[in-house]
């Protein structure tokens, strides 16, 4: 009996799905999947995007803040990111050759992600990139606004 590992994303494993080929190539057929929907989990309606921020803080800090770098690990993962530059030699030639290639999901969605942070900036939803904030962020019917000119910077 030939082994494959099977992926499935959203899963923690295949006991959801079954322990061998026909198991799971039945439960799919029928439906049967294991995975079950937990009302309870709807008491943590921000935990997603709590994890998510925190995620992206991790980011941040990994890539000293390079903005591209960090959108392109949220999207296809750091690993991916680390592998895809070591295949070619350094991030710049990886970079390089997905610019070259004028068609790359990964960049379309950097470029996508920057232009609407800019956008938002400009309508002052979101601070500029590199605004420091002031020690109270000033905020009116949920919008947090650029700090005043004479705001001192938060020393965090």
């Amino acid at each position: 009996m030939s082994r494959r590992r099977v992926v499935v994303t959203g899963c923690g494993g295949l006991t959801a799905l079954g322990h061998d080929w026909p198991t799971i190539r039945a439960a799919m057929r029928d439906n049967r999947t294991g995975i079950v929907y937990m009302t309870e989990w709807d008491s943590y309606r921000e935990l997603n995007t709590r994890l998510g921020a925190s995620y992206v803080r991790w980011l941040e800090l990994y890539y000293d803040g390079d903005l591209e770098k960090m959108l392109i690990a949220y999207n296809a993962g750091p690993g991916r990111l680390k592998k895809w530059s070591q295949e070619a030699g350094s991030y710049e030639a990886w970079y390089q050759t997905r610019v070259e290639a004028e068609h790359s999901p990964v960049l379309a969605y950097v470029r996508l992600v920057t232009h609407y942070r800019d956008r938002f900036a400009r309508r002052g939803v979101i601070l500029p990139p590199g605004t420091m904030l002031p020690e109270k962020p000033r905020v009116k019917n949920g919008i947090v606004h650029p700090p005043r000119p004479d705001a001192k910077p938060d020393a965090r």
